[in-house]
């Protein structure tokens, strides 16, 4: 990541070379600044907060457009590195004290020669920062963002206001195609714990949007798997929404019901490989708030059934 200083951790996100790989590379030159390594998708351990670093759409199109400099290193077109810089300094970088004034940011420099290389005006301020991730559509979904804000006071009071009592829940199956007997199954526990307010398969005029932008993009399961993306989708309404224990909030502070943990990981105990292991086949919203994002996702605001369960959810007084 460019435009830190030279005591500052070194960034790199690496795809299909492997953090071993990286490792090697790296250890041909001698340095004492410390580098750390994340992977596109977040998996192996090399993560931010359980999450990728960056959102895997926009660091796919940095790694398809980049070209070769005269230094030998590969380099994103300049939009498509400021809108790096505008991500990091949104979700990794300092708490900005005036969010209408960010000239005094220590990324500062570095965006206004991206802009200029860009041919675009240099932004100012946090709106403008969002705005440009918002038209490129790399703007993070809210179920990232959670894993984002922990321990991140800026991101939490920014992205994360709360509108939503708990009670409204999304879930898909994941496309796993040695787990189709479990899809029944699934469907019928739903059906039996939660009330299904709506539900549907993704086809694949829904499916490349819904991929892209639920889960923070993110449906990889590792190198030999691939990719496991939805293939059904389910709205849920409980009636009965739990509190969550302390080991959760404390793991997962944006999660609001623990019926809903509970049932994502009763579902998810059915499917395994042919280890044994367990087969992530379902993907849950972690509160109301993210549920409704999918919803809007999803195209489904105008569902009646939807908007009468939303209605009695909101919260006015926020």
């Amino acid at each position: 990541m460019g435009g830190q200083e030279a005591s500052a951790p070194l960034e790199i996100v690496f795809e299909s070379l492997g953090p071993e790989t990286v490792k090697a590379l790296l250890g041909k030159k001698f340095s004492n600044r410390q580098i750390r390594l994340f992977s596109l998708s977040g998996i192996d351990g090399y993560a931010f907060n359980s999450a990728p670093y960056y959102f895997p759409k926009l660091v796919k199109q940095a790694l398809e457009e980049a070209t070769r400099g005269d230094d030998g290193i590969m380099y994103p077109a300049a939009d498509t590195r400021l809108q790096l810089l505008a991500f990091h300094m949104l979700f990794h970088g300092e708490q900005f004290a005036n969010l209408d004034d960010i000239s005094s940011s220590k990324y500062f420099g570095e965006l206004a020669i991206l802009a200029q290389q860009a041919g675009q005006p240099c932004p100012v301020n946090i709106a403008q920062l969002e705005k440009r991730l918002h038209e490129s559509g790399h703007f993070p979904s809210r179920d990232l963002i959670g894993f984002y804000s922990r321990n991140n006071p800026f991101v939490t009071q920014q992205y994360l206001r709360k509108e939503f009592k708990p009670g409204l829940a999304t879930l898909f199956i994941r496309d796993f195609p040695e787990q189709t007997t479990l899809h029944e199954p699934i469907k019928n526990y739903l059906r039996k714990h939660f009330q299904v307010v709506a539900e549907g398969p993704i086809t694949n005029e829904l499916g490349t949007m819904v991929a892209d932008q639920i889960r923070g993009g993110n449906w990889f399961v590792n190198q030999m798997a691939g990719e496991a993306p939805p293939i059904y989708w389910f709205v849920c309404y409980d009636p009965d929404p739990q509190r969550v224990t302390k080991k959760i909030a404390r793991n997962y502070p944006t999660c609001d019901n623990m019926r809903i943990v509970t049932s994502k990981r009763h579902l998810r105990s059915l499917a395994r490989d042919d280890a044994g292991e367990t087969v992530r086949i379902v993907h849950a919203s972690d509160n109301s708030d993210d549920a409704y994002e999918n919803v809007r996702i999803l195209g489904l605001e105008g569902n009646e059934n939807i908007k009468r369960v939303v209605a009695g959810l909101r919260i006015f007084d926020v």
